[in-house]
């Protein structure tokens, strides 16, 4: 059941950046490649795991791009009058890629740095 959401919620941002996004299909690999950056640049500051306990780090890396991009979609979207909430799949894909990319960056660069 949470698995058929997440799909729904990724066919929707695919199908919202594919028709509707100024950027194209094609924003998605670019905000993936920021992110990649910027998590190598924070490689570039500390190569030490940020999380210490391992089982810990995997889960915070598998729910950090749907936290964020969940609470960056729903920034300038609630409109407190009337209690009402939009969710930008725009803006959730845009955080979701960043974050993304951070997230593997990290992995990847602490596993290569532990390893060598």
């Amino acid at each position: 059941m949470l698995a058929d959401g997440l799909i729904e919620l990724m066919r929707g941002v695919l199908a919202t950046y594919s028709d509707k996004s100024r950027f194209g299909a094609a924003g998605l690999v670019l905000l993936l490649g920021l992110g990649v950056l910027l998590g190598a640049g924070s490689l570039a500051l500390s190569a030490e795991p940020l999380i210490g306990d391992e089982w810990l780090a995997w889960t915070v890396g598998l729910l950090a791009p749907f936290v964020v991009g969940a609470v960056v979609a729903g920034f300038q979207k609630v409109k407190l009058w009337d209690w009402q909430f939009r969710f930008d799949l725009e803006r959730f894909g845009a955080a979701f890629c960043v974050t993304t990319g951070f997230v593997l960056a990290r992995f990847v660069g602490v596993l290569l740095f532990a390893g060598g």
